[in-house]
């Protein structure tokens, strides 16, 4: 389609891939989850994934889907993402233990590593963790279902930009902290911090910890933020968006457009 966009004219192409699974799981019986993932590109700055579930033999399974996508922006053969610009909208976090399993606790950003209200670079504290990131924010638009804002990044060297919005409550932020000597694409071997990760989710270990349920659950939905569970028949939904560009307000401004067009499209 085409049309009018403030005093530029953009049109917009539509790409979509759809990938359906049956995920068999033993336990005590065999719990049968369809599990179908979508990539849809719009234009050549906006991409989708929308990840859906549906109990098919069984009532309330925990479900808990990401997508574990690996980016740097300023090229993969770049190096490290520790001079890139990040921002999470996120005040509070979920801690782990020493296992690095969650304590079930959610505690404040503030005067921690963890704060990234305002834009910092990846490397700014990252010496005051053992290895690096890798923690569940809890997104400040809370559990609702629908896009809000996850994050903001940007590589000031080259000047590219990514948005992140999702329907999920939660991101796990991972700065590749043992990706040591993995070679890829066009042979380039890739070292720690080679990219960053960020993975919209349900909270982790979610199952473990219902005494939190209640005070974080949307009672519109199915499912609470710490604990993803599947009735029989209904679906489990989530979506992920990102947003690419050159920074410039011009530019994201138009980028928000295609943003607000393809959501019509899908939602």
């Amino acid at each position: 389609m085409s049309g009018k966009l403030g005093r530029t004219r953009l049109k917009v192409t539509l790409l979509a891939l759809s990938f359906p699974i049956i995920a068999l799981i033993a336990n005590k019986d065999f719990l049968v989850i369809s599990v179908t993932v979508a990539y849809t590109i719009v234009g050549d700055s906006y991409l989708s994934v929308r990840r859906r579930a549906k109990a098919l033999n069984r009532a309330t399974p925990p479900v808990n889907l990401a997508q574990h996508t690996y980016w740097n922006l300023g090229g993969h053969d770049s190096g490290d993402i520790l001079s890139e610009e990040i921002q999470i909208f996120a005040s509070h976090y979920t801690p782990v233990n020493s296992q690095m399993i969650p304590t079930g606790e959610i505690v404040s950003v503030k005067g921690t590593p963890y704060d990234f209200l305002k834009p910092h670079t990846v490397g700014s504290s990252i010496n005051k963790l053992a290895n690096g990131y890798n923690i569940n924010y809890v997104l400040d638009g809370g559990a609702g279902k629908k896009m809000k804002p996850v994050a903001n990044v940007h590589d000031k060297k080259t000047g590219r930009m990514m948005e992140l919005w999702t329907t999920a409550p939660g991101v796990q932020f991972y700065t590749a902290n043992f990706v040591i000597n993995v070679t890829g694409k066009d042979g380039f071997v890739y070292q720690p911090h080679a990219a960053l990760c960020l993975e919209t989710q349900g909270f982790p270990d979610a199952v473990n910890h219902p005494e939190l349920h209640f005070n974080h659950c949307d009672s519109s939905t199915i499912r609470c933020c710490l604990s993803s569970q599947l009735l029989l028949h209904l679906i489990y939904n989530e979506m992920v968006s990102s947003l690419f560009g050159l920074f410039g307000l011009f530019f994201m401004r138009k980028l928000r457009c295609i943003l607000w067009l393809s959501q019509q499209y899908m939602l």
